[in-house]
C-alpha cells in the first residue's frame, strides 16, 4: 500500500513544480513585456518632448520674424533642428489669427509630432492696414486726363477729398474711404466732368457734390522709427550706406549691404535711379529738371525705382516731405512722409505696391497724371526693439 501512495505524492509534487515553473515563466515574461513597454513609452515620451521643443523653436522663429515686421506672407514657415523639422502655418477666423507650429522628430521607422498653437494680434501701427492714410487730410484729384486707382482702403484723421476735374477725370477706390470723427470731418465727393467709384458704391457721375459723414473710422496710428539705430547701422558698413549731409543721387543704382541708405539731410533723385532696399532722409524729392540746347528745352524726368531687398523696404522722410516731380515706382515698400506726400508737377507718376502714409497730408491734384496704388503689407523694420505682434494665448 505504501508504493502507490508515494507515487501519488511524487506526481503531485511534479505537477506543483510544473505549475510553479509556469507561473514564474509567465511572471518573467509579463515583467519583461512590462519593461519593454515601459522602455518604449519612455522613448516615445522622449521623442514627444523633443517634438514639442522643436515645435516651440519653430513658433519662436515665427514670432521673432513677426515682431520685426508683421506680415502673414511668411507662412508657411519651415525649418530644421538637427534631424528634426518644424512647419508653422497661420489661419484667420473672425479677425483672430492662430499660428500652429508642428514639430516632427524621426523615431526609427516612424515619426513623432507635437503641435503648439498661439493666438496673436497685429501690434503694428494701424497705418500699415491702409493703402493710403494721413494724419490730416487726403486729397486726390483726377484732373484732365487723369486716372487714379487705389486698390485698398483710404483713411484720413481729418478729411478725405476725392475730386475730378473739368475733363475726363477718374478716381477709383476699391476699398473704403473713411475719416475720423464724423461730427467735424467728412469724406467729400466732387465730380465736375468725371467719375468716382468707392467701395462698390454706385458711380458718382458728372455734377455730383456730396459729403459722406457716415463713412467714419478711428484715428490711424503711424510708424515710429528708431532713427539713431538706423544711422549707426548704416555707418558700420564697408560700402557707402550713410551720407552725413544732404545728397543728390543722379542716375545711380543703390544696393546697400545693410539694406538701407541713410541721408542726414535732404535726398534728391535725378534721372533714372534704383534702390534695392530702402532709404531714410530728412526729406525726399524725385526731381525733373530742364537743360537747354540753344532755345530747345531738354526735359530730364527724375525716376526713383524701389525693389524689395531684405527687411528694410521703406522710403521715409523723417523730418519733411516726399515730393514727386517725376516718377516713383515702389514694388513692395512703406512710403512714409513725416510731413506731406505730394505730387508737385503735372504728369507726375506714382506707382506704389505697398503702403503710403503721411504724418500730415497726402495731396495729389495734378493733370495728365497716372496714380496707381496697390495695397500690400511690406516687409519693413522700425527698430531693434519694435514689437509688431501681441500674444493673446499659448497652448501646447
Amino acid at each position: 500500500m505504501m508504493m502507490p501512495i508515494m507515487r501519488n505524492k511524487r506526481g503531485v509534487i511534479f505537477l506543483m513544480a510544473i505549475a510553479m515553473t509556469a507561473i514564474l515563466l509567465f511572471a518573467g515574461l509579463s515583467g519583461a513585456n512590462m519593461i519593454l513597454r515601459d522602455a518604449y513609452l519612455i522613448k516615445r515620451l522622449v521623442y514627444s518632448m523633443q517634438a514639442l521643443y522643436v515645435a516651440e523653436a519653430g513658433m519662436s522663429d515665427a514670432l521673432s520674424r513677426l515682431c520685426d515686421s508683421y506680415s502673414l506672407d511668411i507662412f508657411p514657415l519651415t525649418g530644421t533642428v538637427d534631424s528634426a523639422s518644424y512647419t508653422v502655418t497661420s489661419s484667420s477666423v473672425a479677425g483672430r489669427v492662430l499660428l500652429t507650429s508642428t514639430g516632427t522628430v524621426p523615431a526609427g521607422t516612424v515619426t513623432v509630432s507635437r503641435a503648439v498653437k498661439v493666438e496673436i494680434e497685429d501690434n503694428s501701427p494701424t497705418a500699415m492696414n491702409f493703402i493710403m492714410s494721413a494724419g490730416n487730410n487726403v486729397r486726390i484729384k483726377g484732373g484732365f486726363l487723369t486716372a487714379s486707382f487705389m486698390n485698398g482702403n483710404v483713411h484720413a484723421n481729418n478729411n478725405v477729398y476725392l475730386k475730378t476735374g473739368i475733363a475726363l477725370g477718374y478716381v477709383n477706390v476699391t476699398g473704403t474711404a473713411t475719416h475720423s470723427d464724423g461730427d467735424t470731418h467728412n469724406t467729400y465727393i466732387d465730380t465736375y466732368f468725371g467719375w468716382i467709384d468707392v467701395d462698390g458704391y454706385p458711380r458718382y457721375g458728372t455734377g455730383t457734390h456730396v459729403t459722406e459723414p457716415a463713412w467714419n473710422g478711428t484715428n490711424v496710428t503711424f510708424p515710429v522709427f528708431d532713427y539713431p539705430y538706423f544711422a549707426a547701422l548704416t555707418q558700420g558698413t564697408a560700402d557707402t550706406c550713410y551720407y552725413p549731409a544732404g545728397h543728390t543721387f543722379d542716375g545711380v543704382t543703390l544696393s546697400p549691404s545693410c539694406g538701407l541708405i541713410y541721408v542726414n539731410g535732404p535726398a534728391v533723385f535725378r534721372n533714372n535711379c534704383t534702390i534695392n532696399g530702402g532709404i531714410i532722409a530728412d526729406s525726399i524729392k524725385v526731381e525733373t529738371y530742364v537743360t537747354w540746347i540753344f532755345i530747345i528745352p531738354i526735359i530730364h524726368v527724375g525716376k526713383l525705382n524701389q525693389n524689395v531687398a531684405g527687411d528694410k523696404n521703406q522710403i521715409v522722410s523723417r523730418l519733411g516731405n516726399i515730393d514727386i516731380q517725376g516718377e516713383l515706382h515702389a514694388h513692395g515698400a512703406l512710403v512714409y512722409a513725416s510731413g506731406d506726400f505730394r505730387s508737385i508737377d503735372a504728369a507726375a507718376i506714382v506707382d506704389v505696391t505697398g503702403v503710403i502714409a503721411a504724418g500730415s497730408n497726402i495731396n495729389f491734384e495734378d493733370y495728365l497724371a497716372a496714380i496707381t496704388y496697390n495695397y500690400q503689407r511690406p516687409s519693413v523694420k522700425f527698430g531693434p526693439n519694435s514689437l509688431m505682434v501681441k500674444i493673446d494665448s499659448w497652448n501646447r
